[in-house]
């Protein structure tokens, strides 16, 4: 049977033994039904259900599907629903493998926009529900011009204990030269948030200022404080880092400078800590370089040893010599490197060994005596004693 509204096909057997077989789909505007049965022996073997609605209008899209299947030993069904508006989204569904006992599985999503002219606020649910336990999400969103706040909560068993929850914040105020970021994380077996501020601030010029805060206990000693601050001028930087932690004594601060002119290079830094006796000790290290003097100074002070690096270099008339002195402590060694570039070109390299006798040097040297012969050497002077320890003469044959 067939007509605009329903369709109907009817197949019967009653021999050699009774069998049916019937299928009817009904249609109504935008719903359609259909239906699908089996029977053998009186006894039904199959039926089949299937609905499909729409409700939408020019403002709301609303569906439903929905499938079940009825069999001898249980009954399965399928179910899809979709919800759509300007401010509401959902998604529901589920799957049931024993719809009579209430074995199913479902998921249900919903996200509302609470939007205003000058803000904007989202706020979503997703929740998936088995047979062992329900897992949901909720998610919270808003901002305006310059502020951003969300909020994220899974909950792995909301059913049972709603309180078994993780939750994630984030907080944002930002302008075009200060900015703050707070992020904290809750769990049930935590005494109190952990979390983590970050501000930021930058003026007109180079100055740049940051903060950063770590939080993970009642107790305010616990707080971990990370600060910095870097400015520039022209060719002079500066760099300032403070790190705190009351609890464990750590108290760590460190200054750096980068500077330039026509005459100079200098860079430093100077390091102040807190021991764990309560006392501040400092390491200091700084480098100068000397483009009129073409020279190089490097120092370092630590409350073990320090140690200074002079080094300068003086043109002669047919070559350079230059001259590194390094002082650690209380001794001093210097080196010394000659090069002649006249005819007949050489280089003599010398080391002190011994601090306590500066005579005592050692000693590589080259020259090139004419266009047959090299000798190179090395040597070491003890007083006015010279001692050989290497001699090679290179004679070369030009045909």
């Amino acid at each position: 049977l067939h007509s605009d509204a329903q369709s109907i096909i009817d197949l019967r057997l009653t021999a050699p033994r009774p069998f049916q077989f019937k299928s009817t789909v009904r249609r109504q505007t935008k719903n359609m039904n259909v239906e699908v049965s089996c029977n053998y022996m009186n006894k039904d073997i199959f039926r089949l259900i299937a609905d499909n609605k729409d409700d939408s209008s020019y403002y709301r899209t609303k569906k439903e599907t929905t499938i079940k299947l009825r069999l001898p030993s249980r009954t399965m069904q399928i179910g899809v629903f979709y919800d759509n508006s300007r401010y509401q989204v959902a998604y529901t569904g589920f799957f049931a493998w024993d719809a009579v006992k209430d074995r199913k599985v479902s998921y249900d999503i919903r996200i509302q926009d609470h939007s205003r002219s000058y803000q904007r606020k989202i706020v979503g649910t997703a929740k998936l529900s088995t047979p062992i336990r329900t897992i949901e999400a909720d998610f919270k969103h808003s901002e305006d011009r310059d502020k951003k706040e969300s909020e994220v909560t899974l909950k792995w068993d909301a059913e049972r204990n709603s309180q078994s929850a993780i939750t994630v914040k984030s907080k944002y105020e930002g302008t075009a030269r200060n900015k703050k970021l707070e992020l904290s994380f809750r769990h049930p077996r935590m005494d109190t948030d952990f979390i983590v501020r970050i501000q930021t601030s930058k003026s007109n010029g180079m100055t740049f200022v940051g903060r950063t805060e770590v939080e993970y206990s009642s107790d305010p000693r616990d707080k971990f404080v990370l600060s910095g601050h870097m400015g520039s001028q022209r060719n002079n930087y500066t760099v300032n880092m403070k790190m705190t932690h009351p609890k464990s004594s750590l108290n760590l601060n460190v200054d750096s400078h980068v500077a330039e002119n026509q005459d100079k290079v200098s860079a430093g830094m100077n390091l102040n800590y807190l021991t764990m006796k309560r006392s501040t000790e400092n390491i200091y290290l700084r480098a100068e370089i000397d483009k009129i003097k073409k020279s190089i100074n490097v120092r370092m002070n630590n409350p073990i040893k320090s140690f200074n690096i002079m080094g300068t270099m003086q043109p002669e008339r047919n070559g350079y010599n230059f001259r590194l002195l390094n002082q650690v402590g209380d001794k001093s060694y210097e080196s010394n490197l000659n090069v002649d570039n006249s005819d007949s070109p050489s280089f003599d390299f010398s080391v002190m060994y011994d601090s306590e006798n500066p005579e005592k040097r050692f000693h590589v040297s080259a020259k090139y005596l004419n266009n047959k012969k090299i000798v190179i050497e090395s040597y070491r002077m003890e007083g006015r004693q010279q001692i050989t320890e290497a001699l090679l003469a290179v004679h070369l044959n030009i045909s």
